[in-house]
């Protein structure tokens, strides 16, 4: 598990069979967008392992993938504090569909239920 300002911001996951790494991002959204956004602090974003390079974040029930390489692409202020921003249509975030075909169940329990992050605690997103 990863924190970030004393909150769970992320959790470490593996596929065996395909010798990859994930992040298991814990956030509720910005809703200043049409569509699903995430924003991650960038001092946060230095804090993941360098074996992971896909992002994986439930929002209301669908599962999304995120590079973290595209991640980098735009950033943005989100109250007053510079983060990396991504949003459903951008070219390096894709819909996988139900995150209960891809995750452990704890996984996407915990991702459904998370404290919001930091952002929404600072009633940023």
């Amino acid at each position: 598990m990863l924190t970030h300002d004393g909150r769970r911001m992320l959790a470490y996951a593996r596929d065996i069979s395909a010798n990859k790494h994930y992040g298991v991002w814990f956030h509720d959204g910005l809703y200043k967008y049409d569509e699903p956004a995430w924003g991650m602090e960038m001092a946060a974003e230095r804090k993941l392992s360098v074996s992971v390079s896909d992002i994986l974040i439930t929002y209301r029930g669908t599962l999304y993938h995120i590079d973290r390489d595209g991640l980098r692409e735009r950033r943005e202020s989100v109250g007053g504090v510079e983060n990396y921003v991504a949003k459903a249509s951008d070219e390096y975030v894709s819909e996988l569909g139900d995150p209960h075909e891809y995750l452990n169940d704890y996984l996407v329990r915990d991702s459904d239920h998370s404290h919001g992050g930091y952002h929404k605690q600072q009633n940023e997103s």
